[in-house]
């Protein structure tokens, strides 16, 4: 999945191209321009020692990668500290203005747009109304993002790097995002904003966006495990498991029956299933044709309208609501 360090690190990929740092790949691989841009994002400045202490890269691999990201412009040199012998150490940071990043929050009654700097401040802001279920269309978000960038300078608007979007709702696997409050059933809207923008984008779930930026740069910093709750329209969830992002529903909640899980466990998930006492909750493509196929009624859940696990076998949706289906294998 796309995080925070992901969504920076393609945005650099976009300005290290317009810099011509990536077309000297055959002497700098670009893990380890990624690995570096990415040590030294979260931290207001840093030596080349901690750079290759974080890194794991050897001072000389560090050396030749730095050189071309100061000559860019990317990173600067801010001071130097005293030595007990030898050379002054350098003191580097990003370059904030080096690139510019959109984001868009489609999630709460206001459209939300800004414009951030390389290291995500804040530089404009603007607001839009949204009508509740009234269809939203990419004219109106395109107006939105050109509102924050009309004080830009001439050379600023080259260092454009990226799109970032937060919505609520479902996003399929397509990246196609259904969402009510936005009038939106399947919407593709990743592939309509690439086109009319040219830059790369990133489309995450509200709650899943706030919780991963509240880890990269907020109050959760350095943190494995933690929660952020968002109380707005409706009550939403992002928690963070032994450093992964760990999806959930709440239909046990609400129904008050026990669920299963159709999926392979991961992560902390997968370890947890490995107890001897761990309930038996993930269902294999196998099991769950043998649970489909028996006697019993069996219910699915979910935001797939043909889901691969059930070609070829026949199905009744039972209900279907903000991009979501309940379906059984027995006649209702």
């Amino acid at each position: 999945f796309l995080d925070v360090g992901i969504f920076f690190w393609r945005g650099c990929q976009t300005l290290l191209r317009s810099n011509n740092i990536i077309g000297c790949m055959s002497r700098i691989p670009a893990p380890w321009l990624k690995s570096i841009l990415l040590t030294i994002y979260p931290k207001p400045a840093i030596t080349r020692d901690e750079i290759i202490r974080s890194t794991g890269l050897n001072p000389a691999s560090v050396s030749q990668a730095m050189q071309h990201l100061l000559s860019s412009g990317t990173v600067l040199k801010v001071g130097e500290l005293k030595s007990r012998g030898g050379r002054r150490r350098e003191v580097l940071k990003l370059n904030p203005e080096a690139g510019y990043f959109i984001a868009v929050d489609l999630e709460t009654a206001r459209i939300r747009y800004a414009l951030t700097n390389l290291v995500g401040d804040i530089r404009y802001r603007w607001e839009q109304e949204l009508e509740f279920g009234k269809g939203v269309d990419v004219a109106d978000l395109l107006h939105g993002m050109e509102m924050v960038q009309r004080n830009l300078m001439e050379w600023q608007y080259s260092r454009l790097l990226a799109v970032g979007i937060s919505c609520p709702g479902i996003i399929h696997e397509n990246r196609r995002v259904t969402a009510v409050n936005l009038g939106w059933r399947k919407f593709p809207l990743s592939e309509k904003l690439e086109e009319a923008t040219k830059l790369p984008l990133s489309l995450e779930t509200a709650c899943r966006a706030y919780v991963l930026a509240e880890r990269w740069l907020g109050c959760a910093q350095g943190v494995d495990n933690c929660i952020y709750i968002e109380i707005g329209r409706g009550v939403g969830a992002g928690i963070v498991v032994d450093g992964q992002y760990h999806q959930a529903s709440t239909l046990n909640f609400y129904t008050g029956y026990p669920v299963h899980v159709l999926h392979e466990p991961s992560g902390n998930l997968w370890y947890g299933s490995k107890f001897p006492d761990a309930p038996q909750v993930f269902e294999t493509p196998e099991s769950f044709a043998t649970w489909w196929g028996g006697p019993a009624q069996v219910f699915l859940w979910t935001d797939q309208d043909e889901p691969k696990e059930l070609a070829g076998k026949p199905f009744f949706r039972l209900a279907r609501v903000g991009g979501k289906s309940i379906l059984t294998n027995r006649q209702p």
